[in-house]
């Protein structure tokens, strides 16, 4: 649309400038009309200028940016009192114009300066605008109530999940050396429960360590005591057993000579018990202590004029088996004379050795006397734990199972008062050898 400027506007600018007018004469509206002066290059003083004319209602658009969704109005308004752009929104009321909104109490009002002969003027709803806040306020309220909540729930699970356990765990490692056999146990998956779980596996082996220790220091006791022991028998048998062989060949001689076979036989049991007592090895085969258990069956059927029998009943497989020196020839004694000795009838004593799943099954059994309740339980006290004093009896045999077969043996009694006395013993078939031989020569 083609315009000519108004007669008022007809001059050059020399400098930028914004007015209103009625640019156009078939129309009453007024309209912006921007003003830039062009410029000579050489002489420095304008030769023309750029009139761009822009409708005034096109600044509502950007009024609404301004104003969005507040309780407000903003007015342009020019020098000549002429409104060029005004609206409203929020609580404002429809129709109502700056005046009117001037002399509201409710309203702040405030005006602009003048600009190039331009002035805006706002009007803010103090009502309308303060529903905004309080939802600000109450929202805010509520994010502090969520925050602090959130930060409860923080903090209760810091303590239950990683304060507590820690100082459970400080509390356990202070009382763990006066309760060596107390554990954690914590079923975690995380590295608080791995550490406890190191602790209590470091406990263990600890506890097993030191048991290992004292087993051992017990060992070693005990092997101190064989030696003594040891030691003591062979100060006893410091007599030299040649001459004590030489006498008993030579009774046996005088007895062969005046036709007395029963001291010739009796003379040559007890010179063969006599070697096999002086035999220096405390390791031997099951056919050796069984052949001395025959020699001394028939001392023992000789001095009770056959009325006390002793037989042996063992397996081929295990004569050749290892077995402790003197082993036997105790609990056959125990039968004979606390079991039979005292008896009028017929005794016998049955000794027993069969092989079963690669271990020795030994039993001793016999028809004498028995025990009551009450002598039982205190000799099975005796052997789970035998006394180094307790001399050659069931309590030494006992303290010798242990020493050359560690815990791996079993020994039960059962007896019935006026029935007999059975004893069971199971035994591994290889002996340690090597653990044999210390033992030997400690």
């Amino acid at each position: 649309m083609r315009t000519e400027l108004p007669e008022q506007q007809r001059y050059l600018r020399r400098q930028e400038e914004l007015n209103a007018d009625r640019y156009y004469g078939e129309e009453s509206d007024f309209y912006y009309a921007y003003y830039y002066p062009v410029y000579e290059q050489r002489k420095g003083s304008p030769s023309g200028m750029c009139v761009f004319i822009l409708d005034r209602w096109a600044l509502e658009g950007t009024i609404r940016n301004i104003i969005k969704d507040h309780s407000a109005a903003l007015l342009l308004s020019d020098s000549k009192a002429l409104d060029l752009a005004f609206y409203s929104s929020g609580t404002i009321p429809a129709g109502k114009r700056m005046e009117d909104l001037r002399r509201d109490p409710d309203i702040i009002y405030r005006e602009g300066n003048w600009q190039q002969g331009i002035r805006s003027a706002a009007a803010v709803s103090i009502d309308g605008n303060a529903e905004g806040v309080r939802a600000a306020v109450n929202l805010f309220r509520f994010a502090t109530i969520i925050s602090a909540l959130l930060l409860g729930i923080l903090v209760f699970f810091s303590y239950y999940q990683l304060a507590r356990p820690i100082r459970r765990l400080t509390q356990f490692i202070d009382r763990a050396v006066t309760h060596p056999d107390d554990r954690l146990n914590l079923e975690r998956k995380d590295e608080i429960g791995v550490v406890a779980s190191s602790l209590d596996h470091m406990l263990d082996e600890d506890q097993k360590m030191i048991r290992q220790i004292t087993e051992g220091k017990i060992l070693l006791y005990e092997q101190k005591l064989a030696r003594e022991r040891m030691e003591i028998l062979a100060y006893r048998n410091q007599i030299n057993p040649h001459f004590l062989y030489n006498t008993l060949s030579c009774i046996r001689d005088m007895a062969l000579f005046h036709d007395d076979d029963d001291i010739a036989d009796i003379t040559m049991a007890l010179s063969d018990i006599f070697r096999y007592a002086v035999k220096g090895s405390n390791i031997v085969q099951v056919r050796d202590e069984v052949q001395y258990i025959q020699k001394y069956a028939k001392i023992m059927d000789y001095r009770f004029m056959g009325k006390i029998l002793i037989e042996t009943d063992v397996a081929e497989e295990a004569m050749s088996l290892p077995m402790i020196r003197f082993f036997l020839q105790p609990l056959v004694e125990n039968s004979v004379f606390h079991g039979l000795g005292s008896s009028l009838e017929q005794g016998f004593v049955n000794v027993g050795i069969t092989v079963l799943d690669d271990r020795m099954q030994i039993y001793v059994r016999d028809n004498g006397k028995g025990m009551n309740r009450e002598t039982l339980e205190k000799l099975r006290k005796q052997m789970e734990s035998p006394d180094p004093e307790a001399g050659i009896g069931m309590s030494n045999i006992a303290q010798r199972l242990r020493l050359f077969y560690r815990n791996d043996y079993s020994f039960t009694i059962e007896s019935e008062e006026g029935k007999g006395t059975l004893i069971k013993i199971s035994l591994p078939c290889r002996m340690a050898v090597e653990d044999a031989e210390k033992t030997e020569g400690t």
